[in-house]
């Protein structure tokens, strides 16, 4: 499976994240297809709340 990489800056420190790939994503969105009953018409709300999910859940955990 193929990942992107983004470079980022938090407060002066520099560190590498994952970010999902198209077909994670993709994946992603069939399930969330699948959990609504497979209902037509959805799809670019489903691809966008699954890119959503993966970035979110891809992002380091910021320490308190």
């Amino acid at each position: 499976m193929a990942t992107s990489t983004q470079q980022r800056a938090d407060s002066g420190q520099s560190e590498r994240v994952e970010l999902p790939g198209r077909d994670a994503i993709a994946l992603r969105a069939y399930e969330l297809f699948e959990e609504r009953g497979r209902e037509p018409g959805r799809d670019v709300d489903d691809w966008l709340r699954a890119e959503h999910e993966l970035k979110k859940a891809s992002q380091p955990r910021q320490s308190q």
